[in-house]
């Protein structure tokens, strides 16, 4: 049994069966000085397909102590890029803070976006702050892997 979800990306929108397990992947945008450009990129697994459903990010100033009371909303914007389809995510890049939750709180996406095997999440982040440098800036794509050509145990009654 298949089961129903949203994603501009695949038609008919279904979620194949096969085995799944949650998973996150994380990138580190580095430091990103005042007005520095950041690019990286994500290898989803040649093992299973991504189901994007939320997503996280964590920042520091100079590897600073973070607390819940001193969290950083870094002025950085992003574009995401899917390569295997060649879309972006977005018309203009975006506001971090706009498309990002923090670890206690992701943004959950409102419709899972799917990314095939062996493709790439390419991420180009820019810092708009007139003097802020951002020392780590994390991002986690929060969701599950289906793995593929994997057969389930039988079960015997």
């Amino acid at each position: 049994m298949t089961g129903r979800a949203f994603s501009p990306g695949v038609a008919n929108a279904v979620v194949p069966d096969g085995p799944r397990d949650y998973f996150g992947y994380t990138v580190n945008l580095g430091a990103l000085a005042a007005a520095a450009v950041a690019n990286a990129n994500l290898a989803i697994s040649a093992d299973s397909d991504f189901w994007w459903t939320g997503l996280t990010y964590q920042t520091d100033l100079a590897g600073a102590a973070v607390t819940e009371a001193t969290r950083p909303i870094p002025l950085i914007t992003v574009q995401i890029t899917d390569t295997g389809s060649g879309r972006q995510l977005y018309n203009n890049p975006t506001p971090l803070g706009n498309v990002a939750g923090t670890g206690p709180l992701p943004y959950r996406l409102i419709h899972p976006r799917f990314f095939a095997r062996s493709t790439t999440i390419q991420i180009n982040a820019t810092n708009y702050s007139a003097g802020t440098t951002y020392t780590n800036t994390f991002l986690t794509f929060i969701g599950f892997k289906i793995f593929v050509n994997v057969r389930r145990p039988l079960i015997s009654q």
